[in-house]
C-alpha cells in the first residue's frame, strides 16, 4: 500500500510540475506574441512618423527653391506663387509686439487674414508627385525604401504649407548714424 501511495504522490508531482512548466509557457507564449504585435504596431507609426518627417523636409527643400524662384517675378507669371505671397504689402496689427529679443528690435505682427480678403491664397498642398519632381538625387524615395525596409510598394504624401502669421522685424532705434547688425560667431 505505502508502494502505491508513493506511486501517488510521484504521479501528482509529475502532473503539478508539467501544469506549471505549461502554465509558464503559454505565459511566455502570449506574451511573446503580445510583444511582437506592439513591436510591429511601433514600427508602423515610426515609419509613418519618419516618412511625414522626411516629406516635410523635401516640403521646406521645394518652399526654399520656389521663395528663391526669379520666374515668379516675370511678367506675366501668377499671382498667387508662394514668393509673391510672402512678400504681398500687409498692415501691422496694432497692440504689442513680440520682444523675444528687445535688444534686437522688434517683432512687429503682419494681419494675414487680408490674405484671404483679397483672394490670395494662403495654404499650399505640395503633393508626392510635385515633392519627388525636383529630387534627382532620389533622396525620398530612397528614405522609403530605407524605412519600410523594401517592404512599401506603394505610399502617397501630402504636405499644406499654411502661412499662419507673419511679423515684421524691425531694428531698435539707434542714437548714432551706425546700425550695429547681430551676427552669429
Amino acid at each position: 500500500m505505502k508502494n502505491n501511495n508513493r506511486k501517488a504522490n510521484a504521479l501528482i508531482i509529475v502532473i503539478l510540475i508539467l501544469a506549471v512548466i505549461f502554465i509558464a509557457g503559454m505565459f511566455f507564449g502570449f506574451h511573446t506574441t503580445g510583444q511582437t504585435r506592439n513591436t510591429e504596431r511601433a514600427i508602423g507609426g515610426d515609419q509613418a512618423a519618419s516618412l511625414a518627417d522626411a516629406g516635410l523636409n523635401r516640403a521646406m527643400k521645394v518652399v526654399s527653391a520656389e521663395i528663391n524662384s526669379s520666374e515668379a517675378f516675370e511678367p506675366g507669371s501668377p499671382s498667387d506663387r508662394l514668393s509673391v505671397i510672402l512678400r504681398y504689402p500687409l498692415p501691422v496689427i496694432s497692440g504689442d509686439s513680440n520682444k523675444l529679443n528687445p535688444e534686437l528690435g522688434d517683432d512687429l505682427p503682419l494681419d494675414v487674414s487680408i490674405l484671404e480678403k483679397e483672394g490670395l491664397k494662403n495654404k499650399f498642398e505640395y503633393t508626392k508627385a510635385q515633392l519627388v519632381a525636383d529630387d534627382k538625387d532620389g533622396i525620398l524615395e530612397g528614405f522609403v525604401k530605407y524605412a519600410g525596409f523594401e517592404k512599401v510598394k506603394d505610399w502617397d504624401l501630402n504636405v499644406t504649407v499654411e502661412i499662419e502669421s507673419a511679423y515684421k522685424i524691425t531694428p531698435k532705434s539707434v542714437d548714432g548714424e551706425e546700425y550695429q547688425v547681430p551676427g552669429i560667431d
